[in-house]
């Protein structure tokens, strides 16, 4: 600190303005507008100890922009390798709003620290795994609100059509059905429609009772594309409960697969009188009276003799206050191929919809053709071709194969690198599919490649060009 001021004058103690700061002399003037006199006398070891506390500044400012810099470099690094989806964002947001994710703020120190506390920033969005990791304590703590208490007249408004947006197969807060062989696709149809309510950050909640194990069915909502964070957060699976299970958030879909099998679990034979009301009131009245609006579909077995019928006591059909489908397999699903059912009507409760009873509503395609690790399942309000994709489809499929191969055109890639980049290329080219529909295009165009042969891996694991 250089402590001299050409505007001091001679004091008869070693200080004029001739010479600068004598170090040994021990009274220095300043000047200084806020006292009387208009100077201000200070002793040597005032001098010091201000400079003392400006270097010590100095290094507290040197180790906080250190600190600030390290942070936003790991920041950086963990995102760069751990990079959440738009979805995922979305979920972190929620989870945020819930408490578990609070803001992560980071400031750059400002020297000196009087003139400002320094520019906050925010590391948004996190990394995906720390998104994950949130989801799951989420999930565990089971946290949320009340159902609302008012009622609504039945509508249609759950399990939405592909081919026609403004149809539904299911009356939203009301109790559905649906009946039919092992083979016909149920459990996946019923996939589909949880994936709706869980894309959307609403809870669901899945009553196991056939052999299907937790993974098994967590597994089918990720391949229908759902990720795994989501999953974890709003997709809950009991598995052969004993009672209903007690759920802090607010759920909005309940589905009880299957009937018979939980008629069975509380001590009846499926042609007991008492066995669906026993199972409806152990199971999804306490739900329903905890979530006046939530949605439940539940699936069932047809009779053993006549599968157009469902099995066992006939009293079933007290427990469906709204639809009752008879869900057909047109064309067994196998992975690797497609499948395809019908859903037939066997009664409307609310005389919604425009069919009658034997009436095909809808048809449900299964498609994992192109990848074994993926599916499609749409909702159809016509019956579809069994012979192949439409034109559209098959431009659409072509040109991802293009961008797959393309990109393995310019060098070896990691497969997940090599995935990042064709969903970055389709996002380019057909920005309003979603993340969920690029994700899967790009596995199901890298699979193709696979499958043919246009491409192996090296000795490093590495993905490149097949050699000839």
């Amino acid at each position: 600190m250089n402590a001299y001021d050409d505007s001091a004058r001679s004091d008869g103690m070693e200080n004029d303005v001739t010479r600068e700061y004598d170090p040994e002399a021990p009274l220095y003037i300043f000047p200084d507008d806020r006292t009387t006199s208009g100077w201000r006398l200070v002793t040597r070891e005032e001098i010091e100890a201000a400079h003392e506390e400006a270097l010590e500044m100095e290094r507290e400012y040197a180790e906080a922009l250190q600190d600030f810099q390290e942070r936003l470099k790991r920041y950086r690094e963990d995102f760069a390798s751990s990079t959440p989806s738009e979805g995922d964002i979305q979920l972190a947001a929620a989870l945020r709003r819930a408490g578990y994710l609070p803001p992560d703020v980071i400031t750059r120190p400002h020297l000196p620290p009087s003139h400002n506390e320094g520019r906050e920033m925010e590391l948004w969005p996190p990394p995906l795994f720390e998104i994950e990791a949130a989801s799951a304590e989420y999930s565990r703590d089971r946290m949320g609100d009340d159902g609302s208490d008012e009622d609504e007249p039945a509508k249609l408004g759950v399990g939405q059509f592909a081919d026609d947006p403004s149809r539904y197969l299911f009356y939203r807060g009301r109790d559905n059905s649906v009946f039919g062989p092992w083979d016909s696709g149920k459990t996946w149809l019923v996939i589909a429609v949880a994936a709706e309510f869980v894309r959307q950050g609403k809870h669901v909640v899945f009553l196991n009772f056939e052999q299907n194990t937790v993974a098994d069915l967590k597994g089918r909502m990720m391949k229908v594309g759902v990720t795994k964070a989501w999953v974890d957060a709003f997709f809950h699976v009991y598995d052969h409960p004993n009672s209903a299970p007690e759920v802090d958030e607010p759920v909005e879909l309940v589905i009880l697969d299957a009937l018979n099998p939980a008629i069975n679990h509380v001590g009846k034979n499926t042609n007991d009188a008492a066995g669906p009301n026993l199972v409806y009131g152990t199971y999804l009245r306490p739900l329903r009276d905890e979530n006046p609006q939530m949605t439940s579909v539940i699936l069932d077995h047809p009779n053993k003799d006549n599968d157009k019928t469902e099995g066992g006591t006939g009293r079933k059909g007290e427990i469906t206050q709204a639809v009752k489908y008879r869900m057909a397999s047109t064309e067994r699903s196998r992975v690797g191929t497609r499948g395809y059912s019908t859903l037939l009507l066997a009664k409307d409760n609310t005389g919604e919809l425009d069919a009658d009873p034997g009436d095909a509503v809808a048809y449900v395609v299964r498609d994992s053709s192109q990848d074994r690790d993926a599916i499609t399942v749409q909702i159809l309000s016509h019956e579809p071709s069994k012979k192949g994709e439409s034109a559209a489809e098959g431009r659409e499929r072509q040109s991802n194969h293009k961008i797959a191969l393309g990109i393995i055109r310019r060098g070896p890639l990691t497969d997940d690198e090599w995935q990042e980049a064709v969903v970055v290329a389709l996002r380019e080219k057909f920005p309003k599919h979603t993340d969920a529909q690029l994700g899967k295009n790009a596995r199901q165009a890298r699979y193709v490649l696979r499958r043919d042969g246009v491409v192996e891996q090296d000795e490093s694991g590495l993905w490149v060009l097949a050699t000839e």
